[in-house]
């Protein structure tokens, strides 16, 4: 069973309750819950704020590619963060990519890169390099 006299020592000792005001057990009660309500609060707003940190957008893609070379520097110029994997000096990140694609049902008979996967959302470089661009610029 919770000790009321308990929380008011407690109170009393860290300066809330003074000799010459009491707290009624309402009065506890209520400081209680607007703690709790307080703090449960600062959590779901710092979980939020961890969710939105861990968004990543990845570009798959090769240093001698032109399309590759354009797309983070488009990347750069907007100021959107990115990691960059080099397919063909990573085979870890080569594999990462396939199966992606297949997850997401892309042919792998002819994948054009650079391939774009924004929290899960995979989508590969189109014919025309400039639709591609768009859709980066709508993220």
């Amino acid at each position: 069973m919770f000790s009321y006299q308990f929380l008011y020592h407690y109170l009393y000792g860290i300066g809330i309750v003074f000799k010459s005001f009491t707290m009624s057990k309402k009065s506890i009660l209520f400081l209680i819950v607007l703690f709790l309500t307080s703090f449960s609060l600062v959590l779901a707003q710092e979980k939020n704020n961890t969710a939105k940190s861990e968004k990543s957008l990845i570009v798959y893609g090769s240093d001698s590619c032109p399309h590759c070379i354009a797309t983070k520097e488009f990347l750069d110029k907007k100021k959107v963060e990115y990691k960059f994997l080099d397919i063909d000096k990573d085979i870890e990140a080569l594999k990462e990519m396939l199966d992606k694609l297949k997850k997401a049902n892309i042919s792998l008979s002819n994948i054009e890169i650079p391939v774009i996967d924004n929290n899960g959302v995979v989508f590969t470089n189109t014919a025309n390099f400039q639709d591609f661009l768009d859709k980066l610029n709508k993220l």
